[in-house]
């Protein structure tokens, strides 16, 4: 659901559905969110399909460093504070994303 103008015809924009195992979530105009399928937060290793590039919001991880991997490449690594439990990046293309903690 959002907002447009009344006067606005033009048709809805359809979200993507993305799901993994431990996500859930949507993306819509280039930005994606990802909430947790468990009540407890994710201390493991974790992946995600997306169709497009855009900014990506996860919640539900736990407190730490975490790397961001797409394909083989790290491509930024994440400080995640207690309390807040959730981090953005870019993803700048399409693909499989890897949420991994750092030892």
């Amino acid at each position: 659901m959002y907002v447009t103008d009344a006067s606005n015809n033009a048709s809805p924009t359809v979200a993507e559905d993305i799901r993994s195992d431990n996500f859930a979530g949507a993306m819509i105009f280039g930005k994606a969110i990802l909430f947790p399928k468990n009540e407890k937060l994710l201390t493991e290793e974790s992946s995600f399909t997306i169709a497009k590039s855009g900014e990506c919001f996860v919640t539900g991880v736990s407190a730490g460093y975490w790397n961001v991997t797409c394909g083989d490449k790290v491509i930024q690594t994440v400080e995640v504070e207690a309390g807040t439990n959730m981090f953005s990046f870019n993803a700048n293309t399409a693909g499989t994303y890897t949420l991994t903690p750092v030892q």
